[in-house]
């Protein structure tokens, strides 16, 4: 997808170092991908701080899509439910009128609970239309993740089957051959909701 991407990183409290490079190291790659794509610039926040800052700047003009990465399960990404990164989220896009997607590249963050009828990145989704008003983009695909979320050293992203472990490979033609082997088909794997705020509609639908 062409155009302006910000890849934010959640940090959550008392988080291992190693956990913490692990969910850094998959932003950058996002980024490397996004950036070797013609008329497509991206930029890593690392931390929440530093992407207020630049989402309240003259830099974040034009923004077309968000990228956030984090440790997650079905019931949180990073430290919010559903509904409280929504609440996040919205503080930040006002006047976002090119915002078209956004992504939560987090565990799970896609799939059915297993306990609950619930779905994360669908109530993201429709709490983040409560929001949407005539100084917000009108129409946001967001998208999650049904299973564990890998992104690769190509900075593409994919759900990994039940039971995978991630290996520790050493060339790219090894990763190619476990993400071949160990991933669920991508267009099942990342489930979408579109939410709309356009005269006549209000809603959201899967998509």
């Amino acid at each position: 997808m062409a155009g302006k991407h910000a890849i934010l990183v959640l940090e959550y409290v008392d988080e291992p170092k190693d956990s913490r490079d692990k969910i850094l190291k998959e932003a950058h790659f996002i980024e490397k991908k996004l950036l070797a794509k013609q008329d497509t610039t991206a930029k890593v926040f690392e931390t929440q701080h530093a992407f207020g800052d630049w989402m309240s700047s003259d830099d974040s003009k034009g923004l077309t899509k968000i990228h956030i990465v984090s440790h997650g399960n079905w019931e949180e990404v990073g430290r919010y439910n559903g509904a409280g990164l929504a609440d996040y989220i919205r503080a930040h896009i006002r006047g976002k009128r090119d915002l078209r997607s956004i992504t939560i590249h987090s565990c799970f963050s896609g799939a059915k609970h297993p306990k609950k009828d619930e779905i994360l990145v669908q109530q993201f989704a429709s709490r983040l239309l409560t929001h949407l008003k005539s100084d917000f983009s009108q129409y946001i695909v967001v998208r999650g993740y049904d299973g564990a979320s890998f992104t690769d050293t190509e900075g593409r992203n994919w759900s990994l089957k039940e039971g995978v472990t991630i290996p520790d490979y050493r060339t790219r033609e090894r990763e190619e051959v476990f993400t071949q082997s160990s991933t669920k088909p991508r267009l099942m794997a990342r489930p979408k909701f579109a939410i709309s705020n356009t005269p006549g509609y209000r809603g959201v639908d899967a998509v």
